[in-house]
């Protein structure tokens, strides 16, 4: 599977294109809102059907939309038809890129949990049919979620350096919440500032706010 020309930077802008500068009435269009912004042709009739035509190993399974990384396409089971956005924010991941919410026919940034609706996450993905959506050109993380142990083994130890610290340090750093930018793979360590200010905002009150656990295993990579 190869990527798709758009890449996570040009799909956002897209999409929040329409916000001010519709190009057409987009009631009860989420699927073809979000294809739309993914620059590619229609492929399924609802947010339902796409996400139950996606591969398996190509999605992420999930109730947590606040899980799911810039860019990529939330789904949700709710209705006859389910419901599907565009996650983004660099420094939160509280919101989305969502028709109707806001405004009927309309394209607004709404909050992943839309309280309003009572839709329920069903988990995210990058896959169309024609290609998966490009990482930002800015974006650091390479995708691979790491073994949560890996993780642990590089925080219990100052002095590792393996592939978990970097790429928990790249999503946090893609997240707004590394000051600077990590060193390569296998020169950078557990990332224990990083991790402190972003405790800070998601478990605040923590005795320790470096500390990882699967909480935030799941809010990072999903």
């Amino acid at each position: 599977m190869s990527y798709l020309r758009r890449d996570v930077d040009a799909a956002i802008e897209w999409s929040r294109a329409q916000i001010t500068k519709p190009t057409q009435d987009w009631y009860n269009l989420c699927q073809s809102h979000v294809r739309q912004s993914y620059g590619v042709g229609a492929w399924a009739p609802s947010a339902w059907d796409a996400w139950n035509s996606i591969p398996s190993r190509e999605k992420t399974a999930t109730s947590n939309p606040f899980s799911a990384p810039r860019g990529a396409a939330i789904y949700y089971r709710g209705g006859q038809y389910g419901h599907v956005v565009i996650a983004i924010g660099k420094t939160t991941n509280t919101k989305c890129l969502s028709n109707d919410y806001v405004r009927r026919g309309k394209i607004d940034e709404t909050p992943r949990d839309f309280p309003r609706w009572g839709i329920v996450c069903v988990g995210w993905s990058f896959w169309t049919p024609y290609g998966i959506l490009a990482p930002s050109s800015t974006a650091l993380w390479d995708g691979t979620v790491p073994p949560i142990e890996n993780v642990y083994a590089a925080e219990a130890d100052p002095t590792l350096r393996n592939k978990a610290a970097w790429r928990l340090s790249a999503r946090l750093y893609d997240l707004g919440f590394f000051s600077g930018t990590p060193a390569p793979c296998y020169e950078q360590g557990y990332p224990a500032r990083a991790m402190a200010s972003y405790n800070e905002r998601y478990a605040p009150g923590m005795a320790d706010p470096t500390k990882y656990g699967p909480k935030a295993h799941e809010r990072i990579f999903g």
